[in-house]
């Protein structure tokens, strides 16, 4: 199971819980990270809501790739489901390709997206 993440998944180490086997700078062709997702959960009221993270189509957004065991899916996703969506949204699943910034090169990519 690989999951791009592009906002704070990238940086606070949440992976280690799940036995991550990889982690990776990568860009997300097709697609820009924006703050336009509404969020009344940590921020915001229902005047104004707070706006968080999300994607939208555009050039490429650069993130982070984990690899994880498949047996790990249905936690992994319990888990960033209660952490990372708002109201009225879920966990995104993408066909791309991801761009290996290293230069070994592409992969073929169906991964969950999530801030």
């Amino acid at each position: 199971m690989w999951l791009f993440g592009y906002g704070s998944l990238m940086w606070d180490g949440w992976e280690t819980r799940y036995g991550c086997r990889q982690r990776m700078p990568t860009d997300l062709p097709g697609f820009t990270r924006i703050f336009n997702k509404k969020s009344l959960e940590r921020w915001g009221t229902h005047a104004r809501p707070g706006l968080t993270l999300n994607l939208h189509a555009g050039d490429a957004c650069r993130g982070v790739a984990f690899e994880f065991d498949d047996g790990a899916s249905s936690d992994i996703t319990t888990y960033l489901n209660d952490r990372e969506t708002c109201a009225a949204t879920e966990l995104r699943s993408l066909n791309s390709a991801w761009q290996n910034p290293s230069g070994i090169g592409s992969k073929p990519l169906s991964a969950s997206c999530c801030e």
